[in-house]
């Protein structure tokens, strides 16, 4: 599919804007008690004993009575968060745990930030928001209050899209690689200005009828996939204010882009924007190099795997135990 020059301000979505300061808590809070709502948040985690216990305990005491239940989702912690969890009577989720009960086999996941967060609609599918922060942030309660308030407030508002200051520097792979990709293959992603923030949310019925990827290419593929599921109206970006995150490495971050890049690479075929040659390959050579001079090529797996809507995934696993209960 190509598009005109003169066809790109009708491409761009026409989303709901807000800031965290359009909403006040104890209005939210009284908003969300008249509508009977029940809110979620899920933390994804890998090892994140240094900031988890705090980003628990702060949760439950700036977001009292905003927030019903919190719950970890992990991705093979070898640290103390598990224990963290358990001291804190929060459900700790493994992602083995969660492929196992939804009959999910091995080869068809991978470890990863999106599959925690996939899994996290099934968990707290009795809940009507959902909203996700990731575990090595300092919180503000407005990176809850912000994400939420849309849904609360206005009815239509499904998905729910954070977007933050931060210096230049630590936003390295939205500005150099998933802007300029995503502009050009997804031109009606272009009024998000970070698409690759981790602070967001929705609806729990919807969410658990989109697709999801495994890992860094999460944030992306939901956005993409919500502005395809729905109207633009019905999707809220949000000022959350300032933060910074946790500075990687090179190496970390050229495996991320990696993800992102073939990740946006096999959507746009999906939706029909281009043709991907079979010699298009799911791994890269890194160079790592110590003084300059040295160089080891390493070679990193950067697929992130797709994972069907819930939805889909929870009645084919009803299916296969009632096949196995009657004999089938």
């Amino acid at each position: 599919m190509e598009y005109k020059e003169r066809d790109l301000e009708d491409l761009k979505a026409k989303i709901r804007n807000y800031r965290y300061d359009d909403f006040n808590l104890d209005s939210l809070i009284e908003t969300k008690e008249k509508k009977g709502l029940k809110v979620g948040v899920a933390i994804p985690v890998k090892n994140e004993e240094e900031t988890l216990a705090t980003l628990i305990d702060d949760i439950r005491y700036k977001c009292n009575g905003l927030v019903d239940t919190i719950a970890v989702f992990d991705s093979g912690s070898t640290d103390k968060s598990e224990l963290i969890c358990y001291e804190r009577n929060v459900p700790f989720i493994k992602d083995v745990d969660a492929a196992n009960e939804l009959g999910i086999r091995k080869i068809d996941w991978k470890s990863g930030k999106g599959m925690n967060l996939w899994a996290s609609t099934h968990y707290l599918k009795d809940h009507d928001i959902i909203s996700w922060i990731d575990a090595d942030l300092s919180l503000k309660p407005e990176f809850i209050y912000g994400i939420v308030g849309p849904m609360i407030e206005e009815d239509n508002i499904v998905f729910s899209k954070g977007r933050y200051y931060r210096p230049e520097t630590d936003n390295r792979v939205t500005r150099i690689l998933a802007e300029p990709l995503m502009s050009a293959l997804f031109p009606e992603t272009r009024d998000f200005a970070d698409p690759l923030c981790g602070i967001y949310g929705g609806r729990t019925e919807f969410l658990r009828e989109i697709p999801f990827t495994t890992g860094y290419s999460v944030e992306v593929a939901t956005l993409i996939h919500s502005l395809n599921k729905t109207n633009s109206e019905n999707i809220a970006q949000v000022y959350i204010g300032g933060l910074k995150n946790r500075e990687h490495d090179n190496r970390y971050l050229g495996k991320m882009s990696g993800s992102i890049s073939f990740s946006l690479l096999k959507l746009a075929e999906q939706y029909g924007t281009l043709k991907l040659s079979d010699k298009v390959s799911a791994n890269i050579i890194q160079q790592i190099t110590q003084d300059g001079i040295e160089f080891e090529f390493v070679k990193e797996d950067i697929e992130d795997l797709f994972l069907p809507a819930m939805k889909t995934t929870e009645k084919k696993a009803k299916l296969e135990q009632l096949a196995l209960v009657v004999g089938y």
